[in-house]
């Protein structure tokens, strides 16, 4: 057996006290240790339950994300529709436009010759009509003077109404 420093043998007695402190020790130790581990455990629990909600959250938020975007890609799938429509449009205007331009090249031109028609007939009517007026101031000397000489040869005086 072992010696002590003050020379006494160490018993079995002595051995079993040491062991059973030890063994409480480690006891106690091993306790503490579980008890921090086990409050850790519980705390770790709590966190992965928080983590679990917010997970639960976030797919939430993910499915309506993902609604929205569906309706967004139905949203631009529309608009590009229209917009093809648009342009399609657009382009029967650009014809219809461009045939109207025709049409009204086409009117001018004959509305021109109209005019010119018209003018000519016109100047020819204010011809006629200087002519005629020529000729009425050519009658009215003329009867005036027959009314002269039917006054003077005859003696008889010819008045209007």
């Amino acid at each position: 057996m072992k010696k002590r420093k003050n020379n006494n043998l160490i018993t079995r007695k002595d051995l079993e006290q040491t062991s059973q402190t030890i063994v409480k020790a480690v006891d106690f130790v091993l306790k503490k240790q579980l008890g921090g581990i086990k409050t850790d455990v519980g705390e770790l629990k709590e966190d992965v339950k928080t983590l679990k909600t917010d997970v639960s959250g976030l797919k939430e938020d993910v499915k309506t994300l993902k609604t929205d975007v569906s309706g967004l890609k139905e949203d631009v799938k529309t608009l590009k529709t229209d917009v093809s429509e648009l342009k399609e449009d657009i382009e029967i205007i650009r014809i219809d436009i461009r045939g109207l331009k025709k049409e009204t090249s086409s009117m001018e031109e004959r509305l021109g010759k109209k005019i010119d028609s018209v003018q000519t007939l016109i100047d020819g009517y204010v011809k006629a009509q200087e002519e005629f007026k020529q000729e009425f101031v050519i009658m009215k000397e003329e009867v005036k003077q027959i009314k002269l000489i039917l006054k003077q040869k005859l003696g008889v005086e010819i008045k209007a109404i």
